[in-house]
């Protein structure tokens, strides 16, 4: 458990006596927030950090692998690239299918 000491900031050098210690347990781990908050934050990253962020429990994969992440990272009008007889089961799986179809197009 990892201990913090909070001071009063009026006083200056951190000795008044509303000094106090404050223990951040496990309520402080990020996999204790809401799901949809972990989404959020996520989608603020990249590809390879939501896949690296799924790894890590089994409440950060969910969050990261949601449509709410994925949907961030694809490109704005990305459902006039697909045609409609296409479904995908996830944001995800359209994103991953996009990075497949860059790589047989533009590496090749």
């Amino acid at each position: 458990m990892k201990q913090i000491q909070v001071s009063d900031s009026n006083s200056g050098l951190g000795s008044s006596r509303n000094d106090e210690i404050v223990s951040i347990g496990a309520s402080a781990r990020l996999d204790t927030l809401p799901e949809d908050c972990i989404s959020m934050v996520v989608s603020h990253t990249s590809p390879r950090d939501a896949c690296v962020v799924a790894s890590v429990s089994k409440t950060l994969k969910s969050a990261a692998e949601s449509d709410l992440v994925w949907e961030k990272f694809l490109p704005q009008d990305y459902s006039s690239l697909f045609p409609r007889s296409v479904d995908f089961l996830s944001k995800k799986e359209m994103y991953m299918s996009l990075a497949d179809i860059y790589k047989i197009i533009f590496l090749n």
